[in-house]
């Protein structure tokens, strides 16, 4: 079915290229075979030589018209359309920068003008239709380098969208190199290329939105879904090809993308050198600064692509030449052309927010209402600049544990208890251990065996309330993979229609966090894990939904007494706080109007941003006992992740062996193994042999000895409190 479809969609996107009037942007040699050999035919060959006399007389090729015309003759028309496709190579406006692929070169082709071609009438091909004379392109030259010069704020842009793939992935150019044969590379490509696939007519949360739903949903399920249209879902899917170890090669190149598309993509991914660049992605804000009509809307022909390219040359050129941005970008800094077309974004965008702040005020004062606050210049800033970095936190969920082992798991005992520097300092190291790429990077390994998208873990300051009633405070950290949202379901309406609401998690995206909790959990010694996601509201979330808030400010142990003052929960999650009320608190149960009114009432005098959203949370358990060596534990989790529907992940076992945790595992019992001799704190001798299998055999290799004995002489089950105990406590979360 799958290649029906693509077989379709193929057919439609070459029947397309036949009758467009522009030169089609992504028109390959089997076009123009095919193209040839229907020239030949009666009646069709007739109706081509019209179609192409007009895409020669939009690019301004006098010769192309007239052997079209001759093409109108039957027979030998056919010869003549031949000669036109083939003789027209690379002369076309939209083709004059195909094939090039060195900045300089390109750049001295737009300082002499090799895209400027002229109708007889003098029109400039591909520029705005009355742009006929040097004098108005002159013009249109000096209204855009007004606007790059007021967006400046704006020019790094696609740095910081190239940023976002590398924190993502996990690619370092420096280490990796440049290009997409490892697997890192391949992911921070995925997410350039395979954004920009959904990008046409989406804001970048949008964009990346539909990616991570799409993503997660392959290599978590191994199941194909579509987030936007099926030709987007379609032309994605083909990045990805099953391997051997359970999961999927990644080949971003496979994702077709057109004139607009793919530039936009190559600026943002990361694995291609900057020196390479100088196409951009130009869309609606840009067109509108270079002069095609303030309220121009439509897709660019190729011709006025191939135009662009070289203005936008030309325009950074002349940005570097005159020094822009000066006390705003950093020093030294180069200006691209896709540096250039963002600056031009970033002031389009802060002209056109600034007109509907005045708008609303006007429409407020004809109602007789308050006008609305006026929003700050960082405001409309910060908005005019959003881009994929911004975007990107929106996906985040954060996964939060300590290495610090728990008091009443019996493993290095004591260590909770020790001074500060001592716990950090382990804390450090197992982190080295276990989060520490080649690259130096810190990444989950569970989650880059899932393949899953995640961001740098960070540090965190945890508080637990264990098992014996203790407040447990220790450095914590924050695993941040990205996971896929979906509408809520707020039932029907009284026609009997779906009620949806705003954002939440999707569930099958929450059980490869709880796998990740539960496995990581049992070889950290912990008594429990948490994992919890912040959506910040938007204007399909209800009032009812909003039962949380995201805090961010200079002094987050001042703000988390504030709102713990006002009864909330806090989590610290590294860089800001998650506030709202853990399931089955002691207490009041609070409404989402009760927990945003307290979030109201600690805010005054903290300082810092506080946004509104849903926050859901999530806790796994892992019982002990003194009693060492039954099994009983590491049979219970194995059911759990083998078994367990809420732990479900495709072939997990298996990808986790080809990764990177069981030489994590390893590396752990080293570090435990020698504070146990400078310290003499105890051992559990059941959790060394598990990690020790673990390294030597695999997870495959723990199941198989299960299997096989039963699980002796690897960790057993406590008879702790239960869940539902533990979820009762206040503070009782490990944050």
């Amino acid at each position: 079915m799958d290649r029906t479809q693509a077989l379709i969609d193929e057919l439609r996107r070459r029947g397309s290229n036949m009758v467009a009037l522009d030169t089609p942007e992504d028109q390959d040699l089997a076009d123009i075979a095919l193209d040839i050999g229907a020239g030949f035919l009666p009646v069709v060959g007739t109706a081509q030589a019209g179609r192409d006399f007009e895409r020669a007389r939009r690019e301004g090729d006098i010769l192309g018209m007239g052997l079209s015309g001759l093409g109108m003759i039957p027979v030998v028309g056919g010869v003549t359309r031949g000669i036109n496709k083939l003789r027209k190579g690379k002369k076309a406006v939209g083709t004059v920068f195909d094939d090039v692929n060195d900045y300089d070169q390109a750049l001295a082709m737009a300082l002499r003008g090799d895209h400027l071609k002229r109708t007889p009438a003098g029109k400039y091909v591909g520029a705005p239709e009355d742009v006929d004379s040097p004098q108005k392109l002159a013009r249109n030259r000096g209204n855009a380098q007004n606007k790059v010069e007021q967006g400046a704020f704006n020019a790094n842009w696609y740095d910081r969208a190239r940023g976002a793939a590398e924190d993502v992935s996990g690619y370092v150019p420096n280490f990796h190199g440049y290009g997409t044969q490892t697997p890192e590379g391949a992911m921070a490509s995925l997410l350039a290329r395979g954004g920009a696939a959904y990008s046409p007519q989406a804001t970048p949360e949008v964009e990346i939105g539909a990616l991570v739903r799409q993503h997660n949903a392959k290599v978590l399920r191994g199941e194909d879904v579509t987030p936007r249209t099926g030709s987007q879902a379609r032309n994605v899917a083909q990045a990805y090809t099953p391997n051997t170890a359970g999961g999927y090669n990644i080949d971003p190149s496979r994702i077709r993308l057109g004139k607009k598309t793919g530039p936009y993509a190559d600026a943002k991914d990361p694995t291609i050198p900057p020196e390479a660049l100088y196409k951009t992605a130009n869309d609606i804000w840009h067109g509108r600064v270079m002069g095609y009509g303030d309220n121009f809307s439509r897709g660019f022909t190729p011709q006025e692509h191939g135009f662009l390219t070289g203005e936008n040359l030309v325009l950074a050129n002349e940005a570097q030449r005159r020094g822009f941005g000066a006390g705003v970008l950093p020093e030294g800094y180069q200006w691209t052309p896709r540096s250039a077309q963002a600056a031009t974004w970033g002031a389009e965008r802060m002209t056109k927010y600034q007109k509907d702040y005045d708008k609303s005020v006007t429409a407020a004062l004809r109602k007789g209402k308050k006008p609305p606050t006026p929003p700050t210049k960082d405001e409309l800033m910060a908005r005019a600049s959003y881009g994929i970095d911004s975007a990107v936190p929106r996906y985040t969920a954060n996964d939060t544990f300590e290495f610090v082992t728990g008091e009443n798991t019996g493993h290095l005992a004591g260590l909770n208890r020790a001074d500060e520097a001592t716990r950090l300092a382990y804390t450090d190291q197992m982190s080295d251990a276990y989060l520490r790429t080649p690259a130096g990077a810190m990444r989950d390994p569970i989650y880059d065996s899932f393949q899953m998208f995640q961001r740098e873990a960070l540090p965190t300051e945890g508080k637990y309330l264990n098992s014996a009633g203790v407040v447990e405070s220790n450095p914590g950290i924050t695993s941040r993979p990205l996971v896929g949202l979906r509408s809520s379901d707020l039932g029907t309406t009284a026609s009997g229609k779906p009620r949806r609401g705003g954002p939440e998690t999707l569930p099958d995206d929450d059980r490869a966090m709880a796998y990740a909790g539960q496995l990581r959990g049992l070889l950290t010694a912990q008594e429990a894990t948490g994992r919890n996601k912040f959506t910040p509201a938007n204007s399909s979330m209800k009032a009812t939904e909003k039962t949380g808030a995201h805090y961010t400010g200079t002094d987050l142990e001042a703000a988390r007494k504030a709102f713990e003052a006002q009864g909330l929960d806090v989590v610290q999650v590294g860089d800001a706080l998650h506030v709202g009320k853990f399931p089955g608190d002691n207490g009041p149960v609070m409404t989402a109007k009760e927990i945003q009114d307290r979030v109201k009432k600690a805010t005054p005098g903290l300082g810092g941003a506080t946004t509104a959203g849903r926050w859901e949370t999530g806790l796994e358990v892992i019982p002990w006992t003194s009693e060492q060596g039954t099994g009983a534990t590491t049979r219970e989790v194995l059911e759990k992740l083998m078994n367990d529907p809420a732990y479900q992940v495709k072939d997990a076992v298996q990808r986790i062996d080809a990764g990177r945790l069981p030489q994590a595992a390893g590396a752990m019992n080293e570090i435990d193994a020698a504070l146990a001799k400078k310290t003499g704190m105890p051992l559990r001798q059941d959790l060394m042999k598990l990690r020790d299998m673990l390294s030597r055999e695999g997870l495959q290799g723990v199941i198989d000895y299960v299997k096989k004995t039963g699980g002796a002489g690897l960790p057993a089950l406590a008879l702790v409190p239960s869940l539902a105990f533990l979820a009762s406590q206040q503070d009782g979360r490990e944050h």
